[in-house]
């Protein structure tokens, strides 16, 4: 049993004397990493040796945040390990076929004018151009 580690297995302290020139540095590790995803998988190697303080006494600057989401990547993605990219598909549609659409679902047959009120909509949810017209009653 290493007798700077605790019957967990976490170290009791962080002796900075101890470093030889094969140790691995994680300042300098953490300083080189250019996007924070790399820093990230950095820090998981170590987040479960060390308390938030000795982190921060290691690197500094280094939030809570930063150590939290380390730790937790290491739960979920293993020590170091990058995470899975979760692929995203977007399908482009011709502004032709949009305007199409908003034609047809605007037909009379759909589409009766209420007598009072107006409503503010967007096509899209991060679209920030907004129209105002009447407010409607969609009937099939």
């Amino acid at each position: 049993m290493d007798p700077n580690r605790d019957n967990q297995g976490k170290r009791k302290h962080l002796d900075p004397n101890s470093v030889t020139p094969n140790y691995f540095d994680p300042n300098s590790a953490y300083e080189q990493a250019g996007h924070w995803q790399t820093k990230r998988q950095i820090l998981s190697l170590f987040a479960d040796d060390f308390s938030r303080a000795e982190h921060q006494e290691m690197i500094p600057g280094l939030s809570k945040w930063h150590i939290d989401q380390a730790r937790r990547h290491e739960t979920e993605a293993r020590k170091g390990q990058p995470l899975p990219e979760i692929p995203s598909f977007h399908t482009r549609i011709e502004h032709e076929k949009v305007d199409h659409f908003i034609e047809y679902i605007s037909r009379p047959e759909f589409v009766q004018d209420v007598e009072f009120g107006q409503k503010l909509s967007s096509l899209t949810r991060e679209s920030h151009q907004r129209s105002l017209g009447p407010s409607s009653l969609h009937t099939s």
